[in-house]
């Protein structure tokens, strides 16, 4: 299974490389592709060829805005 991680040199996305096994997630950072551009969307996806996506939140608030909205009642 291939997936691309959007976003890796962030929080959430430096976690999931480290914890990752070696060369199982293509890690791309803003750099590697603008994720406001879609002709980089488009290349990165290209050149990865993914069968997941992943798009962590950028900022901790967002996350836990997002979070607490999915969690369900207890």
């Amino acid at each position: 299974m291939r997936i691309t991680l959007f976003g890796a040199t962030g929080l959430v996305g430096n976690a999931l490389m480290r914890e990752s096994p070696s060369g199982s997630i293509a890690g791309l950072s803003s750099k590697g592709a603008d994720i406001r551009k879609p002709e980089a969307i488009a290349q990165a996806l290209a050149g990865t060829r993914p069968d997941w996506i992943i798009l962590p939140p950028r900022h901790r608030r967002r996350w836990m805005r997002v979070a607490t909205a999915t969690l369900p009642s207890p």
